[in-house]
């Protein structure tokens, strides 16, 4: 009988290091689905909030304006310290990358999530322009989309950004495509980004061709 209920003692103490295990992989915030039209039913999840204590919510608009709107089910924090809420974009609402801020009135614990609604527009060269950026200055957290001339269809390419503070920094794209003679990059900023003057560096193995775009994080 000892033998029994030390083997049940262990089991229940390898069920809750799984359990807090899984709970420590739950992500501070996200958003479901990612990207959407207007008229998308958004669900986002946020933890790391104090138990029960409520929690105020602001969306930030692709323009940069912080703004407050109605959401739904958007109660104070569970017992383990998360909240989740419901938001749907008007029809009409702009297309672009947004965020929802998460605020614990209590803690100051703040959460950011960002989501794309509409289909993201795609940059397009002027006569005789070789390189663009979409958009040109965005906040941290922005996804921002990139394209040069002068590559190699196919070709592989090195990629890292230049920092406000002078730093360089390799990154991994959320797209990558050359066709043609054409470059086209999608990369997410960080939520953490600082605010200033990047530069996108894009330089072909096989071309050799190297191009800097410079784009700006606020």
């Amino acid at each position: 009988m000892r033998h029994i209920l030390v083997l049940l003692v262990a089991v229940m103490a390898l069920a809750g290091i799984s359990s807090a295990a899984a709970q420590s992989a739950v992500s501070e915030a996200s958003v479901f689905p990612a990207s959407g039209p207007a008229g998308t039913r958004f669900g986002f999840i946020a933890s790391g909030f104090q138990s029960r204590e409520r929690v105020g919510v602001w969306l930030n608009r692709p323009d940069g304006r912080a703004e407050t709107v109605q959401v739904e089910a958007l109660r104070p924090a569970t017992r383990v310290g998360r909240v989740n809420w419901f938001w749907t974009p008007d029809t009409g609402s702009p297309s672009g990358s947004y965020q929802f801020v998460a605020r614990g009135v209590r803690s100051g614990v703040e959460r950011i999530v960002s989501f794309q609604v509409g289909s993201a527009a795609v940059p397009t060269a002027a006569p005789g322009e070789r390189t663009n950026v979409f958009p040109g200055e965005g906040r941290a957290g922005a996804l921002f989309q990139f394209f040069a001339h002068g590559y190699t269809k196919g070709e592989s390419l090195a990629l890292w950004v230049n920092k406000p503070d002078g730093t360089a920094q390799a990154i991994t794209p959320e797209r990558i495509e050359v066709a043609e003679d054409r470059a086209d990059i999608s990369w997410q900023a960080p939520q953490d980004a600082i605010a200033g003057r990047w530069e996108l560096v894009i330089v072909g193995r096989t071309s050799g061709t190297q191009t800097v775009i410079a784009f700006t994080i606020r």
